[in-house]
């Protein structure tokens, strides 16, 4: 709680002072509050979702194994996916904003170019950012229908 309590840039500025500008102090701030947000959607999710299966398989004699991989793993994948695919989509899109105040990366690129009034670089840089941002969304869309078409 208290991790994700702290904003993003806050964590990269911790980064920056700890090892100074550059995009590993950009992918160490991101790193907090994701693992974070995920460990807390993820255990919200099992306990949402996970008790009756866990209470079924202990009750025939399953072990721990059994109760992740034959239970949880298998009810749970496709809203795991899904939160996943929605926080690497928050990741890169912190991270373009990010990289425009020091920390690297194509915001550190985008940032350069509007400061030196090269706009047709910054077109093509946005234009990036897009591509790869709506491919991502493609993908995801693909996998939770076929994740869908599995269960």
């Amino acid at each position: 709680m208290v991790i994700r309590s702290v904003p993003t840039p806050v964590w990269v500025l911790i980064a920056v002072a700890g090892i100074g500008f550059g995009p590993m102090a950009g992918v160490i701030g991101l790193l907090f509050p994701t693992t974070a947000f995920l460990v807390k959607a993820f255990s919200a999710q099992i306990e949402e979702e996970g008790n009756e299966i866990i209470e079924a398989i202990q009750s025939v004699g399953g072990t721990w194994w059994h109760i992740i991989f034959k239970g949880l793993i298998p009810v749970l994948l496709t809203g795991l996916i899904s939160t996943l695919g929605v926080r690497f989509e928050l990741d890169v899109h912190e991270s373009v904003i990010l990289g425009m105040v020091g920390a690297g990366g194509i915001g550190y690129l985008l940032e350069q170019y509007i400061q030196y009034y090269h706009f047709s670089d910054l077109m093509l840089g946005i234009l990036l950012v897009f591509v790869t941002m709506f491919v991502l969304e493609l993908i995801l869309n693909q996998l939770r229908i076929r994740m869908n078409k599995t269960s």
